[in-house]
């Protein structure tokens, strides 16, 4: 975290530097009175709207700059006395350095991907501000670096966070409130760039994107029973995936539902308990631990009627290592953790393709994966 000396009217000082995926970035934060908003009700627009980021996009594809939108600003600006970009004095000037700006930030762009330090000095990132929902507005500074990753495809950017709408930080406070009632904090990370200083049990990218590589290719449809907060759905979503999240914990739920709508994600929210879903069809089957949790609540002949609803191509699930991990046992399996992962490929008409090491909640599962 880098220590950007600005203090928002509620006294807070923003510190925060994140890499954050170029698509939670879709809307802009128009400037009023040549100020960035800061409180109040903002003027938003979408980013492909932008003029900047349309004069950019003009550039990069062979276009007219002289007939955009943002340089016809420009040069009103210049009329009227106003300091232009890079300080331009003719409208040659604008156009010349509009086109040397552009070109450079594409030559490094396509060598090296994203890179920081792309400013004027270090503290100059992309600047975003976070509204009352968590959504990432784009702010003042670095429009056009954004505007050439977004042109680009680029996967992510370096953001600073230059301002938090107070009912955000309302809520961080109720998370950070939320994961130390637990005591060991959240059992999931929150999927939020904002949110990964909250203390909890699992950071779980790394472990969906294990998953997302033993699945394999050509797969499209993918259901997580027992989403938590959704990181699975946000990472194989990412992968291309669509994605539907079960979790019938409603405070959880919210959670989940708030920072889908916050990041701009597609994916499906059931909230009910997959014991009553009617069918559960998907190329991928994610359910982890949920399935001793669900055999506890209707027993091994209620378990085995219900996996019957199950349809895919692929499953992950991980068991505590029985029967040495004794205080996860179940009183209805007797047997050990792979005899039940056979019990379920064979109920589920597959095989066990592979084994593989599940950190979770600071534990060692023994992980399977099975396939038709």
């Amino acid at each position: 975290m880098t220590n950007l000396s600005t203090i928002t009217p509620g006294g807070l000082v923003l510190d925060s530097l994140a890499w954050v995926p170029t698509s939670y970035i879709q809307q802009v934060g128009v400037r009023i009175g040549g100020a960035p908003v800061i409180g109040g009700e903002p003027q938003l627009r979408s980013v492909d709207d932008f003029d900047v980021y349309q004069a950019v996009k003009c550039i990069i594809n062979g276009g007219d700059f002289r007939g955009t939108a943002y340089f016809n600003r420009a040069c009103k600006d210049l009329a009227a006395g106003k300091l232009v970009h890079h300080d331009s004095k003719t409208p040659k000037q604008i156009v010349d350095t509009e086109k040397r700006l552009i070109n450079r930030l594409m030559n490094i762009m396509s060598y090296r991907g994203y890179q920081s330090g792309l400013g004027k000095d270090p503290l100059d990132e992309v600047g975003v501000y976070i509204d009352a929902d968590g959504h990432l507005i784009k702010d003042f500074g670095g429009v056009h670096r954004f505007s050439v990753a977004k042109v680009n495809c680029l996967p992510r950017v370096l953001v600073s966070v230059r301002y938090r709408d107070p009912k955000w930080i309302e809520y961080l406070d109720y998370l950070q409130g939320f994961a130390s009632s637990a005591v060991v904090g959240l059992y999931e990370q929150v999927p939020h760039p904002d949110l990964n200083r909250i203390k909890c049990v699992n950071q779980p990218m790394a472990r969906a994107q294990k998953l997302i590589d033993m699945a394999g290719f050509g797969l499209e449809t993918m259901v997580d029973i027992g989403a938590n907060y959704g990181q699975m759905c946000h990472a194989f979503e990412s992968a291309g995936y669509q994605c539907t999240a079960v979790e019938n914990n409603p405070e959880i739920g919210s959670v989940l539902a708030k920072f889908k709508a916050a990041l701009y994600c597609n994916f499906d929210i059931v909230t009910t308990s997959a014991l009553d879903l009617p069918e559960i069809k998907a190329d991928v089957v994610v359910a982890m631990s949920i399935f001793r949790h669900l055999v506890r609540q209707v027993g091994m002949a209620g378990f085995d009627a219900w996996l019957g609803k199950i349809d895919c191509k692929v499953l992950f699930m991980s068991m505590p290592r029985w029967p040495e991990d004794t205080k996860y046992r179940l009183k209805e399996w007797p047997g050990s953790d792979l005899d039940f992962a056979e019990h379920v490929a064979q109920k589920l008409e597959m095989r066990i393709h592979a084994e593989f090491e599940d950190g979770c909640a600071g534990r060692t599962r023994r992980g399977f994966v099975l396939r038709k």
